[in-house]
């Protein structure tokens, strides 16, 4: 038996390919003294074979699968240089045998037909050359070499492989634009996301950009041609959202509905929808509403826009501040002086209205001019006057000399505040007191001040020679340290910004007192004395508290924040006169600080900078109606995510309704029937048409006759010829 397996595989061998085998074996016994190894079948693999009863041509196989075995142990061993030439026969010879044996598979039948051998030879069949696997070592060298060439080749042309990526990356960058273009679904969500930030976008704009200071009034023309525009994209994107989902909600219905949807639904637009489900219409038509008062809001909103240009930072340049070592020096015609500093100027040039007086104050000197106007705002000194005017009478002892005169009847002095009690007398002609308009008349005011630290912007002007003189008091932050009320600002820019602010306030939030600007009340009270005290001036050869009243365009006049544009003392507004006098005396106290160490101050300017201001009730209206389009894009959206939701077959019925080649196509196969439902003589007209077919219904799913076929076929039809779509059926 042994003897006869050895003959019926020689016999094998040679019609297979035996006389690579006999060849080898010849070669090899004449270099190496060594034979072939032995074609028979191993004892292991021989019981194997007995074990599962195989019949003789197994043992053929066997003997086979073997011998190919050990070829594969010895090449891999490692031979000789002339052993690896032969070896490279070996390779071309095994490759044919190879191919012949896929070429010819009925040579074989034993092998396909004995499934035990199969089980009882897999070990070895693991080992079985393949058809693109080589087993010499030559091979294995020479695959090695190759693949270092090409690593080189790609290291050195780098393009190459970017190239193959960025095809690759191209393709699949293509098929995603490919579905994201024809899935209803991904659009829907597309177009409402950017709706909706279209929207937050609005709101921001109208709640938080104006009323803001912005850099330039370009930035406000941006933004003013912004906020226009996103008006036309909101409905833009609101409104392909709205039309997909009406799309989406047709193409479901096509496909779920048993008996159908109407012809004329799905062929005749409608205006804004184009098609008009009849799931979320009232949502969609109050959607549509809100999107054009929104519109109409921004077109209004942009009317109202308005550009305010304001005071930007320039940075911190070099400046003197404030500092008092000696008193000042007053000048004999302190009051002459300060009559003739009115003739120019305005109230802001000592400071910022109250209620019932004056606030005001001065920080430090510029060193340095950026521009012909700005600002300086440092920590300085700040002081408040309030006036109160009363008992107006007619004079005992009347004067025709037309002049007006002043008279300290009482003065309380402290460390940071004093008060002082005014008589003034103004002569016959001159007040507006009509009863009494040819005599002299009388009014008691009482006067307080006080000072403080804050926080003070003074601006100055400056000329083409260098000089440089304080313009105006910009604006004053008393700081309130040590109160309970907290700091208090104070501006010019804004009128009503100094509404309802009294001497009280100012003085609650001074806070508590230091004690280190007693000196500095002290002398503003000298000064007050100076000016309106006659009995100070009553030797003098020209009387320094007498001032002729006239129209302030022609002369100066020191009472002239009293004097309106009549020529004449308003009695209600003596009490503004002389607070004007007090504020301008402690102005003129502070400018004549002493000499300080330098140190940097914050300087500012009308720079280009700017708010952006609307009608309050504009930015409501917009809020609101923003609010109503975004609850509508939500509800239709959640309507339609709870009904239908998309998916791929609604995503082709869809595609079928917006291309109608698509549905010349779907229609195919069921089309005539239905189109021949015409009758003749019910005219052709474009509402005969429409009337007509609204009484034809179709379906889109699977024809009925090919649901037997392996893959199905979907048309638009009549509802008895389509059945319904199955999700996991293959269709054509």
């Amino acid at each position: 038996m042994r003897h006869s397996v050895t003959s019926n595989y020689s016999t094998t061998s040679n019609m297979r390919g035996g006389r690579k085998a006999s060849s080898h074996g010849s070669t090899i016994s004449k270099k190496s003294g060594r034979g072939f190894p032995s074609t028979e079948p191993t004892p292991s693999l021989l019981h194997t074979i007995q074990q599962y009863g195989a019949s003789e041509d197994s043992y053929n196989n066997a003997a086979e699968v073997s011998q190919l075995r050990m070829s594969v142990r010895k090449m891999e061993d490692g031979q000789e240089q002339d052993e690896e030439e032969e070896g490279d026969e070996e390779d071309e010879e095994e490759d044919r045998f190879h191919v012949k044996r896929r070429k010819h598979p009925q040579s074989t039948p034993h092998l396909r037909s004995n499934k035990n051998l199969i089980k009882a030879t897999s070990s070895d069949l693991r080992l079985y050359p393949s058809t693109n696997v080589r087993t010499s070592r030559s091979f294995n060298q020479k695959r090695l070499e190759d693949e270092s060439d090409l690593r080189a080749a790609a290291h050195d042309s780098g393009d190459d492989v970017d190239s193959v990526q960025s095809i690759r990356t191209r393709k699949s960058l293509f098929q995603w634009l490919l579905w994201a273009s024809e899935s209803t679904r991904f659009q829907i969500y597309f177009f409402s996301i950017i709706h909706m930030v279209i929207l937050l976008t609005i709101t921001m704009t109208a709640r938080f950009v104006i009323g803001q200071q912005i850099p330039s009034i370009l930035i406000y023309n941006l933004i003013h041609a912004v906020t226009g525009f996103l008006g036309k994209i909101s409905i833009a994107m609101g409104l392909r959202a709205t039309q997909l989902i009406s799309k989406e909600f047709t193409a479901r219905n096509l496909i779920r509905r048993g008996k159908g949807v109407s012809l004329t639904s799905i062929a005749v637009p409608i205006p804004f929808l184009k098609l008009n489900a009849d799931e979320g219409r009232t949502v969609r038509y109050i959607f549509i509403i809100s999107l054009m008062i929104l519109e109409a809001n921004l077109w209004l909103l942009g009317i109202q826009m308005e550009w305010r240009e304001t005071v930007s930072d320039l940075g911190q340049f070099a400046c003197t501040p404030l500092q008092f070592s000696k008193p000042p020096t007053f000048r004999d015609d302190l009051g002459v002086f300060l009559q003739g500093s009115y003739e120019l100027s305005r109230l802001y040039s000592f400071g910022l209205p109250l209620e019932d007086g004056v606030v005001g104050g001065m920080a430090a000197w510029p060193l340095y001019t950026p521009m012909t106007n700005f600002i300086i705002t440092h920590p300085g000194i700040g002081f408040a006057v309030n006036s109160i005017c009363g008992n107006l009478r007619p004079a005992p002892q009347q004067s025709n000399n037309h002049q007006t005169q002043f008279l300290l009847t009482d003065m309380t002095a402290w460390t940071s505040l004093f008060s002082v009690t005014i008589q003034v007398q103004l002569p016959a002609g001159s007040h507006d007191w009509a009863e009494y308009a040819d005599s002299n008349i009388l009014q008691d005011c009482m006067l307080r001040f006080m000072m403080g630290d804050a926080d003070v912007g003074v601006s100055f002007i400056s000329d083409g020679w260098g000089g440089i003189v304080p313009n105006a008091l910009e604006h004053i932050r008393i700081n309130g340290e040590g109160n309970l009320v907290g700091a208090l600002w104070l501006e010019q820019l804004h009128s009503e910004s100094t509404n309802d602010m009294y001497f009280g306030n100012v003085h609650d939030a001074f806070g508590k007192h230091t004690g280190k600007l007693d000196n500095l009340t002290r002398w503003v009270l000298e000064g007050v004395k100076h000016v309106l005290d006659n009995r100070t001036f009553a030797a003098s050869s020209v009387s320094l508290t007498a001032f002729k009243s006239s129209k302030r365009t022609i002369y100066s006049d020191l009472l002239q924040w009293a004097t309106l544009q009549d020529g004449r003392y308003h009695t209600n507004h003596t009490w503004k006169g002389l607070a004007a006098i007090v504020a301008t005396t402690a102005q003129f106290v502070l400018l004549q600080h002493d000499k300080a160490p330098q140190t940097e101050c914050m300087y500012s300017a009308m720079n280009g900078s700017g708010f952006i201001e609307a009608h309050p009730y504009v930015i409501t209206l917009t809020t609101v109606t923003v609010v109503l389009c975004f609850v509508c894009e939500l509800a239709q959206l959640f309507w339609w995510f709870l009904l239908s939701g998309g998916g791929e077959m609604n995503d082709r019925a869809a595609r079928m309704l917006r291309n109608p080649r698509q549905m010349v196509y779907d229609l195919r196969k069921c089309g005539t029937e239905l189109l021949e439902t015409w009758a003749n003589g019910v005219g052709n007209g474009p509402a005969a048409i429409a009337r007509h077919y609204k009484q034809v219904f179709v379906r889109f799913g699977e024809l009925r006759q090919t649901r037997s076929e392996r893959k199905g076929m979907l048309v638009l039809g009549a509802p008895k010829d389509v059945l319904a779509v199955n999700d996991e059926r293959p269709y054509y």
